[in-house]
């Protein structure tokens, strides 16, 4: 499984390249306030995906490590069954609101975009933070996306009968 820290630094690593790569463009082009603040906070997205999609290629290229099922669980007690079903529940309701907010988030950027050109102080506060929630509730779906993969195989398992 992937270290929770790797992901958190990853990601900001990602966005801080994007931000750098904005400041280098906005003075390179030296825009209007609304255009500074529209490019630094469009250019927060595509390092999030690519340090995204860069973890997910390592994870579809790295092998699980075997572990047999008796050192992971005592499969003859249901519980711990029982409990890792409520666990999977849990992420799943919190990968879906997420998955919601994430989706909010997105829209409230397009709202807050199409008026570029004529933006006002809210439009200048609102986008970089809408922007910055579309991308927090992504990285969260991504995080609990990666917990829920982890016990993925134990629900699957059926008990063999001997």
């Amino acid at each position: 499984m992937i270290e929770k820290e790797n992901l958190r630094q990853g990601v900001l690593m990602g966005i801080f390249l994007s931000l750098a790569i904005g400041i280098i463009i906005s003075r390179a082009l030296k825009p209007t306030l609304n255009s500074v603040i529209f490019i630094l906070s469009v250019a927060m997205l595509p390092g999030f995906f690519i340090i995204s999609l860069l973890y997910m290629l390592r994870i579809s290229r790295e092998k699980m490590r075997e572990i047999s099922d008796a050192k992971k669980f005592d499969w003859g007690i249901e519980i711990n069954l029982k409990k890792m079903q409520i666990l999977h529940s849990k992420y799943s309701s919190m990968l879906q609101t997420a998955g919601i907010l994430a989706i909010g988030s997105f829209f409230t950027m397009i709202y807050l975009a199409k008026d570029f050109p004529m933006w006002r102080i809210g439009h200048q506060i609102f986008f970089p933070i809408s922007t910055a929630f579309f991308i927090f509730f992504l990285h969260l779906a991504f995080r609990w996306w990666f917990a829920m993969r982890s016990d993925y195989p134990y629900l699957q398992y059926e008990k063999s009968r001997k």
